[in-house]
């Protein structure tokens, strides 16, 4: 349902510039500015080396944000078919694997009066820029068993996706951190490599579908 504000002060001349205006349900939203963050689409934990390969075929989520004027909170998400790729460098450090993402926000006015009701930020695109990040130890995964030397994939089966609540580091922006979400896929895969038979765990579930794995000696 489209409806127009009659109130708002302002309002007619910012209809006429239909590239900036959205429409809801009850209302009008006007876009407003733009802002870059970085996103975590990936961590990986090696005993020898890792690699992420990030690629077309993946469908990563990014988180929303709204705002009724007292603080911002997680509103939903939005997801995104990436048309770009990287395969970042093979590395034997505990990290994470971060693609840069713009958001912008979204202001929206009640058609009855045309005033205020609240600000949306929404993740519009990936800017194809990407940076990896050095964490600490491994975090503790339970579902383990060996595996022998080799390469060690977790892609071609789809499973459980990688999942961080926290994943978008949005709060100098609007004070919180947004989720990331993104699927495995056989081109967009976390990959291990080891010269000697180890043990893989899994977080949440066996290797072969969980979110998050890691090596073991």
């Amino acid at each position: 349902m489209r409806v127009e504000l009659k109130a708002e002060p302002g309002a007619a001349n910012r209809i006429q510039s239909a590239s900036r205006v959205a429409t809801a349900s009850g209302g009008t939203c006007y876009w407003g500015e733009r802002t870059r963050v970085w996103a975590t689409v990936g961590t990986s934990y090696p005993t020898g080396k890792s690699r992420l390969v990030y690629s077309n075929s993946t469908s990563t989520s990014f988180g929303a944000g709204v705002t009724y004027g007292d603080g911002w909170s997680a509103s939903g998400s939005t997801t995104t078919g990436d048309s770009w790729g990287q395969g970042f460098k093979r590395s034997g450090a505990n990290r994470s694997y971060r693609v840069d993402v713009e958001y912008r926000r979204q202001d929206c006015y009640l058609a009855s009066s045309g005033t205020y009701s609240h600000t949306h930020t929404i993740p519009q695109l990936q800017t194809g820029f990407t940076r990896s990040n050095r964490l600490g130890s491994a975090p503790d995964m339970g579902t383990c068993g060996e595996v022998a030397s080799g390469e060690w994939f977790r892609g071609a089966l789809r499973g459980t996706d990688y999942q961080l609540s926290y994943g978008v580091k949005s709060e100098a922006f609007i004070g919180i951190n947004l989720s990331t979400r993104r699927a495995y896929s056989s081109e967009g895969r976390l990959s291990c490599f080891y010269g000697e038979r180890r043990r893989m765990c899994g977080g949440d579930e066996y290797p072969s579908v969980a979110r998050t794995v890691r090596e073991r000696h």
